[in-house]
């Protein structure tokens, strides 16, 4: 069961979705939903409440916090105030969190050498050298009218299994339940 603020909180969190994913590619950057609103997108309906929104944005721009600020100004310049906090740099990717509104957006930058609207991706890796990597195709969820690009649903299951049995991130029953339905739909 949903209640109605969760509804609510779906509707503005797929709003910020559907915004990003349409201005992304004029900017030179693309953007793919991942964890819990991905496993939606990929069944076709909120399932489950989510705390925050996955986000992959690939892009050139050395600097994460300018290229996600210049993307977020452009779906709502002066709408929204928000906040960010800096998770940190990894190997392949610079992780923010931002508070958009009453959505939390975890974003995951990850910084390329050439576009990434195309087929190859060359990340630059945090020490500074190129990964030659290829996108799969794009994979599209839908929920309702919104239509975005989604991390694969095999990948989703890989990493989230990864994390409770590899990782040993302690169980949450949100992705207990996405692990069972992409199980489920998968296998068919």
């Amino acid at each position: 069961y949903l209640s109605p603020a969760y509804l609510e909180k779906s509707r503005s969190d797929l709003q910020i979705i559907d915004k990003l994913t349409k201005v992304a590619p004029n900017m030179g950057m693309r953007v793919i939903i991942s964890g819990g609103y991905a496993v939606d997108g990929f069944l076709g309906e909120i399932t489950r409440p989510h705390n925050d929104v996955d986000i992959q944005i690939y892009g050139t721009n050395a600097d994460p916090e300018e290229a996600i600020e210049r993307l977020l100004d452009s779906i709502a310049p002066s709408e929204f105030e928000y906040t960010s906090e800096d998770k940190g740099r990894k190997e392949y990717y610079h992780n923010l969190l931002y508070r958009f509104g009453g959505s939390t957006l975890d974003i995951y930058y990850l910084q390329t050498a050439t576009s990434p609207l195309g087929k190859e991706k060359h990340i630059v890796k945090s020490d500074g050298t190129i990964d030659q990597q290829e996108f799969p195709e794009p994979v599209f969820g839908r929920i309702g009218d919104i239509s975005f690009e989604i991390q694969s649903p095999e990948v989703e299951l890989k990493d989230k299994l990864y994390k409770r049995e590899v990782r040993g991130d302690p169980q949450r029953f949100e992705h207990e339940q996405d692990i069972e339905k992409l199980q489920k739909v998968l296998k068919n």
